[in-house]
């Protein structure tokens, strides 16, 4: 496998902006890939290949855009509704149940 003796080291105390760093990074010629997932990733990394430090890479991961406040109030609506929903049909089930035992 040419990716078993890949390291990438990250460096946080160097602090990378949008402007500066890569949102992922690919290098086809040596067989690379790097794809950070969570914000906490953005740093520079450095790749070592075979113990020896091949590429510096800058990372840069944007945090997610703020929930629209609105779209939270209608989720939290629907969820209220179904969850009512839900209860009622759950309760009427209980008391044909019992009936039936009856």
């Amino acid at each position: 496998d040419p990716l078993a003796s890949v390291m990438w080291r990250r460096d946080s105390t160097i602090p990378i902006t949008p402007r500066g760093g890569h949102t992922s990074y690919t290098d086809y010629r040596n067989n690379l890939r790097f794809s950070p997932i969570a914000v906490s990733d953005s740093g520079r990394y450095t790749c070592y290949k075979n113990g020896r430090s091949l590429l510096v890479v800058d990372i840069y991961v944007s945090p997610p855009p703020l929930p629209d406040y609105n779209d939270l109030v209608t989720t939290l609506g629907v969820v209220f509704v179904v969850i009512t929903l839900l209860g009622i049909m759950g309760s009427s089930l209980t008391h044909s149940a019992r009936l039936s035992y009856l």
